[in-house]
């Protein structure tokens, strides 16, 4: 755990493990994840004693949150891992409009490479997106303010809104949202605003069929409504990476799916992306 603490890299962890300790890869492997779960533990301790959250709280006691402007349904909530389930999130305007802005800009998703944990091209996500900076304009400014008080979760610790379109055939395949601790790539953005606590997707438009977010761990799909959102929180209740969360967005077999995505992390975030 020390070496780990002191930013050793996985790969010189496993090194050290298989080459000089004697242990089996899987062994190995398996060691460097507890450990990283340990750290991610201890850093949640000491905010607990602080008084601090650790991931974004909603209340979910009644059917119903007010905001500013308006009443937001909840439609179904799920334990483990914690999801929820919105409508009235956006108007129709509001998600006509970030459909526009975003198409003045858009252009190839990209995923974080696990090794370099730089921005890059691949097959697993097929669809075409845009960044906007945090309260780059009015409408993101007032969308990023509501979300804040749904989620109890300041602005500054969130990235940038993204919106994203899928056409037929595109999606995005399993995957986590979450940092992975254990790969190099990931202390690039672990450094600029910790880990990735909660995701919080918006629908901007309605899908005559498939484009749903899939939980396959809990057996779960969510169907894209236009104004409507789903909330999942990317950490467990201590602080760890919920492997539970595993999630796709799945092909769109008829129609064009627009989502806008915002990413909380778990302290303020240099980067506005």
């Amino acid at each position: 755990m020390i070496n780990a603490a002191r930013g050793c890299s996985r790969g010189n962890l496993l090194s050290d493990l298989t080459q000089k300790g004697g242990f089996a890869l899987e062994v190995a492997e398996q060691a460097i994840e507890d450990v990283w779960d340990d750290i991610a533990r201890c850093t949640t301790i000491s905010k607990i004693i602080k008084g601090e959250s650790i991931r974004p709280v909603i209340d979910i006691t009644s059917n119903s949150l007010k905001v500013d402007d308006r009443c937001i349904s909840i439609l179904m909530t799920c334990e483990k891992p914690h999801i929820v389930f919105f409508d009235n999130v956006l108007s129709e305007t509001e998600c006509d409009e970030l459909i526009a802005l975003a198409e003045e800009r858009i252009q190839r998703s990209q995923v974080v490479d696990a090794s370099s944990g730089d921005s890059a091209l691949h097959g697993a996500r097929t669809s075409h997106g845009a960044f906007f900076k945090r309260q780059e304009s009015e409408i993101i400014t007032t969308i990023e303010k509501r979300l804040t008080q749904i989620t109890h979760w300041p602005i500054e610790y969130g990235e940038g809104l993204q919106v994203m379109r899928y056409q037929i055939g595109e999606e995005y395949k399993t995957h986590y949202d979450w940092f992975d601790p254990s790969k190099t790539g990931s202390s690039k953005h672990l450094s600029q605003g910790g880990q990735r606590v909660g995701t919080f997707i918006m629908y901007l438009s309605n899908v005559d069929q498939g484009g749903g977010t899939r939980f396959p761990h809990v057996g779960l799909e969510v169907r894209p409504k236009k104004g409507a959102a789903v909330f999942f929180a990317n950490v467990t209740g201590n602080g760890v990476p919920d492997r539970q969360t595993w999630h796709a967005g799945a092909p769109v077999i008829s129609g064009v799916k627009y989502i806008a995505t915002k990413w909380m992390r778990e302290s303020t975030n240099q980067s506005s992306r």
